[in-house]
């Protein structure tokens, strides 16, 4: 015992050296306070293959959400609870069916599908498709979600102390594991899901999921990983997280934990029981009241994890909420998982440098399947051919991407024409041009061949002469998992063997058509992408073409097909020339819709849906399929993924940009933001000011205490952001000093110009944040005094200083990189402006207290309407000039003039707003003389002149006209 605990206490003095040596400082430099996100932050958040991600949270009328992946396993868990129906997915789980190898920002599991649009600050969830009831009813079930922050991400395990290391080094008699914890991203983060759910279609729920993401590794990572864990996120904002970490090969668990103050501090816990029933911090034991509304397991191919959702309640703190504790065991034999069938994958392949350099390819050779060289309908028949059996796919071949960039180089004056696409802005001038000019050129004499003696290798000598073939267009990236420009590119049908060649430039041709090009701009693409050529055999003569979507292209509904077709040729049913008979079916081959007078037999569109299923299986996403049937056979002319069913919905696009706060106790006003942030501000503005402005105002809240402020980088607790709207959150800037507010009123007064503050927000003020002491009003009156006394006639000099930087920073419209570089250089710049100005508001305001307080004649109270008129007289006749409350005063005197000078008429006539001003500004009259005055002491300001689309009236005079025209009237 004596030599463990000597052990004990060497390595706690090891890690205790270690921490301090590797103790991140906290940093109070707003400049790195406001940093935006950079590529470690996408690195340290993109999804990843050996990863075991867990989203859960709470309504507060007692719904919840889990859900939790295995990317190593490739499983998913989903447990949904809404109204009275708990959702899981059909059969408990689902194998994750999609992985975006690419960049690894998306992930699909069955119906749910998960995508990181920015880190740690914004996570988007959808799930589209069947959920499984309690009652062992299946439903519809849309969900659409965001995530967002109300935290920093805690890495938890970089983090442990060196009572937790030390204990651990003991247990496993080994100290170099903590190498392996500085690598480790595990993290926590709390924070709101956001989810617009629609069952059935009818039912429909609005609500604020409240809890933790976690992620960790599976547990058969034979790595440190949490096996369990409790967590609760409380209505009045506390939040818990209780965890224990097992460490392999052996039976020890690393026992760790968080309470995130609803103050926005936080505190580490490390004593509590096994069962969670209570935690010790700053040496008082809190009990944890837990109530079991509910519980589930599921198993997965290598763990079981049992789930209690709990009704819970802090003694001691009057908070309670709802919470999750979860348990997660190894299963050691494998053969007692679930197991899936084998899943019917398309062969894909990347085409080798020397298949690159091939001209024509058959669709049955490997190399067609690389969409960069066969294009991405050639691409998908050349995999559709690999999956041919109860399905024909007609024969043909693909003149590659290579043969058409051949071309390009045998003809410069085409290429040149091309290579301007970029930046030309007459789309259906350069169309023409690029048009005309291959048409004139001529298709070199050995790539003709060689489609002749591919084709006639395919079809035979004899045969070649008497068919007619399809020749459709294939670009690069055509027909994609996000977006698809499916018939903006020509298509030509029933081309005898003669005329292949002429059709194939007009093909080339046609990728630069005006439509396809803007295409490419709006959705951000490449304008100039090279094109492949698919030539097919047409099925002519008696055959049945159609269309089938393996979901409900209107509703989404994955259980449905619909099967549209007509006698005849399919491009005659896509251009609208023929109406078709229409076919609903169910996924079990029921018929939900037919037509009286079918064109195929019942037996014959069970075969058919038969292949869209395997076909969706076998792409892993929804598919639109063209068909033809013709003598009983089935042949697919293509298949592409249905590309719009999991688009934004107009609810998430009003909500993408949101800022969520903590609980719903928080109250949020436009207070003085909605003056100079009236409208909707943009995407842009949310991500690249905001964040300046709230650490602006969070730092001069706590004043003198800063280095006390909780400080975060992806959380915004001041500014707040719904539908694109701009708000203040009174609590977290107001209510920290509840007390002294609940008896002086003036603050507010200075805030929003009226009352504004209720008891039910000192209410909240005092359960959130602590009387203040002695000491903290002495410190506060400290940083009042300085501010007044001593700091504020330096504020204009240091932001005129910063401003004259921001101008000598020239940004290059040529190079990206140094334009952005120089961006944020003046968004450093503007860091230290808006601090002063901030600074200078706040000395307006103490300034405004300080007057009302003398007039008042006392430290508390209310203001009167005599005592407020008596502020406003004092404000009116003061000797020193008030820029900002000088605009409408002055504008009013400008519109004035122009109405005794009897100008206002020809002011009017003017429809251009600039000349307008323009002449106003020649007039040697007291209007021109009022207007010079004007425009150089308030020309920088404007309409939404905080947000960066904001325009000055120098720059775009048009609303100061306005007003100056109806005021002059």
């Amino acid at each position: 015992m004596v030599l463990e605990f000597l052990k004990l206490c060497t390595y706690y003095v090891i890690f205790w050296f270690y921490s301090i040596l590797h103790k991140k400082r906290a940093s109070y430099n707003l400049k790195d306070l406001t940093k935006t996100n950079n590529a470690g932050d996408w690195l340290a958040e993109k999804l990843d293959k050996n990863e075991r991600y867990i989203i859960e949270g709470s309504a507060e009328n007692g719904d919840h959400l889990y859900i939790e992946l295995d990317t190593v396993n490739k499983e998913a868990f989903l447990i949904l609870q809404v109204g009275e129906s708990l959702f899981t997915l059909p059969g408990s789980y689902a194998h994750v069916l999609g992985f975006d190898e690419d960049n690894y920002l998306v992930l699909t599991a069955g119906p749910l599908r998960i995508e990181l649009r920015d880190p740690f600050r914004r996570w988007r969830i959808v799930i589209r498709g069947i959920l499984r009831a309690d009652d062992g009813t299946d439903h519809f079930v849309r969900f659409h979600a965001w995530w967002f922050p109300t935290s920093d991400p805690n890495y938890f395990l970089q983090s442990l102390s060196p009572t937790q290391l030390a204990e651990t080094a003991c247990a496993l008699d080994n100290l170099y594991f903590v190498k392996e914890l500085e690598n480790r991203n595990d993290f926590f983060q709390w924070g709101l899901v956001k989810a617009h759910i629609l069952v059935d279609g009818s039912n429909e729920y609005f609500l604020d999921f409240r809890g933790v993401r976690i992620r960790t590794l599976p547990l058969d990572s034979n790595s440190i990983c949490i096996t369990d864990f409790f967590v609760s996120y409380m209505k009045h904002g506390n939040r818990i997280l209780l965890y224990r970490v097992h460490c392999p090969e052996t039976s020890y668990h690393i026992k760790g934990g968080s309470f995130f103050y609803s103050n926005l501090h936080q505190k580490s816990i490390e004593i509590f029981p096994n069962n969670f029933s209570e935690f010790t911090l700053n040496g008082k034991t809190y009990s944890l009241h837990q109530n079991e509304k509910s519980d589930f397991s599921f198993q997965l191919t290598k763990s079981i994890t049992k789930l209690k959702y709990l009704d819970v309640s802090l003694s001691d703190d009057q908070d309670n909420g709802y919470g999750y504790m979860v348990s997660t065991k190894p299963v050691w034999n494998q053969e007692k998982g679930k197991k899936f069938k084998e899943s019917i994958k398309v062969l894909n392949h990347k085409a080798s440098p020397t298949e690159q350099k091939l001209k024509v390819l058959r669709l049955t050779h490997q190399a067609c399947r690389d969409p960069t060289l066969a294009g991405g309908k050639g691409s998908n028949l050349a995999k559709l051919s690999g999956l041919q059996d109860t399905f024909s796919v007609p024969p043909g071949v693909v003149v590659t991407v290579s043969a058409y960039l051949e071309h390009l180089e045998a003809n410069p004056k085409l290429k040149y024409l091309i290579e301007k696409v970029d930046t030309n802005e007459d789309l259906m001038e350069i169309e023409k041009l690029i048009k005309e000019e291959f048409l004139r050129s001529s298709m070199s004499p050995e790539l003709k061949d060689e489609i002749i003696v591919q084709l006639q290798r395919i079809f035979g000598k004899d045969r070649l002469g008497g068919l007619h073939f399809a020749v459709r267009s294939s670009a690069v990236g055509e027909d994609g998992t996000e977006l698809s420009s499916a018939g903006q590119l020509e298509t030509f049908l029933q081309v005898p063997i003669k005329n292949i060649s002429e059709k194939i430039l007009e093909c080339w041709a046609s990728n630069f058509r005006h439509e396809i090009v803007r295409y490419r701009k709006e959705n951000g693409q490449l304008l100039n992408v090279p094109v492949a050529v698919v030539i097919q055999e047409m099925i002519e003569n008696g055959a049945i073409s159609g269309v089938m979507f393996t979901n409900d292209p209107v509703k989404g509904d994955p259980s449905f097909l619909v099967i549209n077709m007509i006698e005849g040729l399919g491009e005659e049913l896509v251009s609208g020339q023929k109406t078709p008979t229409e076919m609903v079916m169910k996924k079990s081959l029921d018929f939900i819709k037919k037509p009286e007078n079918m064109l195929i037999s019942e037996e014959k569109c069970r075969e058919l849906a038969k292949v869209g299923i395997l076909l969706e299986e076998a792409f892993n996403a929804p598919q639109d399929i063209e068909f033809v049937v013709k003598d009983g056979e089935i042949f697919v002319v293509q298949s592409r993924n249905i590309t719009n069913l999991d688009l934004e919905t107009e609810w998430e696009l009003e909500h993408e940009f949101d800022r969520a706060v903590a609980t719903d106790d928080d109250v949020i006003s436009t207070a003085n933001v909605g003056e100079v942030l009236p409208y909707a501000i943009s995407p842009l503005t949310c991500d690249f000011l905001l964040d300046l402005y709230d650490r602006t105002i969070h730092t001069l809240v706590y004043g003198e205490n800063v280095s006390q402020a909780p400080q975060f980088q992806h959380y915004a607790p001041i500014f707040k952001v719904y539908q694109q709207r701009l708000f203040f959150n009174l609590i977290d800037s107001y209510m920290r000093n509840w007390e002294t507010l609940s008896k002086d009123r003036i603050p507010e007064y200075a805030l929003a110009g009226t009352k504004l503050f209720t008891d039910e927000m000192f209410e909240i003020g005092s359960r959130r944040y602590p009387k203040l002491s002695r000491m903290d009003h002495i410190r506060k009156l400290k940083f009042l005094a300085k501010v007044m006394f001593f700091e504020s006639s330096n504020y204009l000099p240091m932001a005129k200083k910063y401003l004259d930087a921001m101008e000598s920073i020239k940004i290059s419209s040529c190079d990206s990189k140094a334009a952005i570089s120089a961006l944020m250089q003046q968004r450093d710049l503007m860091c230290q402006i808006l601090f002063l100005h901030a600074s200078a508001s706040m000395y307006s305001s103490f300034t405004y207290v300080f007057v009302a307080m003398i007039l008042r004649g006392s430290a508390e109270g209310d203001l009167t309407p005599e005592i407020l008129s008596d502020i406003a007289t004092i404000y009116s006749r003061n000797t020193y000039e008030i820029v900002s409350a000088d605009v409408p005063k002055s504008m009013k005197k400008l519109a004035k003039a122009i109405y005794e000078e009897d100008l206002q008429e020809k002011f009017k006539s003017m429809e251009n707003p600039q000349t307008a001003i323009d002449w106003l500004l020649s007039l040697g009259s007291k209007s021109g003389e009022l207007a010079r005055t004007f425009m150089e002491t308030h020309g920088h300001r404007g309409l939404n002149e905080l947000a960066l689309l904001g325009v000055a009236w120098r720059d775009d005079p048009g609303h100061l006209v306005k007003n100056l025209r109806v005021r002059s009237s």
